[in-house]
């Protein structure tokens, strides 16, 4: 008897939700969790603050358009 996991996770409003979905956003959220963490840990070193906030931000849109 073969296992079979149905690639739909739920549904909102009639749209699917698909496992691989929420796996990608799951990476993001850490991905963007442990740049947070690390640059907090090295603000002093940062000489252009302004810079790491965007990379992630056009990081995250890239995911997201992706």
């Amino acid at each position: 008897m073969p296992f079979v996991i149905d690639p739909v996770a739920f549904t909102i409003l009639g749209v699917p939700v698909r496992w691989h979905g929420l796996i990608l956003v799951a990476a993001a959220r850490v991905a963007i969790w442990l740049a947070q963490r690390r640059r907090s840990r090295h603000r002093h070193h940062d000489r252009r603050r302004g810079s790491q906030p965007r990379l992630i931000r056009f990081s995250v849109q890239s995911v997201s358009v992706g």
